[in-house]
This record gives structure tokens, sequence and C-alpha cells, in this order.
């Protein structure tokens, strides 16, 4: 599994379309097309999406990593800047940042994107 994070519009769809080309986007696909996928464009949310249902984030992120060890997440960074006054909008931060850490933790590569130019933070 792979985790490539970074800010808004930065690049990183794009460079995801150089190492893979079966991508679903987290905002919208279906739970057999994340499971079908070599990488998962806007992780964040799809997190927002389970919590929505209820659902632990880094819990099902995990588990789609265990089904798909090949996995490519991809994540927009959100937990920079003003803290959201809405405790929702916090909570989903919260969450975000926290099932990052784990995915990270257990990945075999992190890269961050800045400017398109990705960067090795775990190898």
């Amino acid at each position: 599994m792979k985790l490539i994070v970074g800010g808004y519009a930065q690049g990183k769809r794009a460079y995801l379309e150089t190492i893979v080309q079966k991508i679903a986007d987290g905002g919208l696909a279906d739970e057999k097309t994340l499971e079908e996928a070599q990488g998962i464009d806007k992780l964040h949310l799809l997190a927002a999406r389970w919590m929505e249902q209820g659902k632990d984030p880094t819990v099902m992120a995990l588990t789609l990593a265990e089904k798909n060890p090949e996995i490519i997440f991809v994540c927009d960074e959100i937990g920079c800047g003003i803290v959201p006054m809405e405790r929702k909008e916090r909570g989903w931060r919260e969450a975000v940042g926290r099932m990052c850490c784990a995915l990270a933790a257990q990945a075999q590569q992190v890269e961050r994107v800045i400017c398109g130019i990705p960067m090795v933070i775990k190898s």
C-alpha cells in the first residue's frame, strides 16, 4: 500500500495517473469500484462519506488496504489552516488526520506532492 498526500490542487491526481490507470474517486465511487481500484483519489471525501454512514474511516481504509495490498491512497492535507467552527467539520478533520497517520504507519511508501513534484517521506 502507498499513501500520497499534499495540499489541494498540488498535482496529486496527475501524479497518480502516471502510476496507475484504474482510479476511483473517493467522493463518488461505490464500494465495488473502491475495492477494484488501483488507486483511490480524494480519500478525505471518502472519509466524510464513511463518517456519515457511522463508520470509522481508519478502520475502513485499513480494511481496503488489507483487501488490496497494492492500493494507492491519495488524500488532501486538510489539517492546516483555520480550525473550522463546526464541531462536525473539526471531527472530520481530526478523523482524516488519524486515518492518514494509521495508513502512513502501514504503508510501504508515503509521498507528498507539492507543485506537481512528489517527495518521498517514507520508503
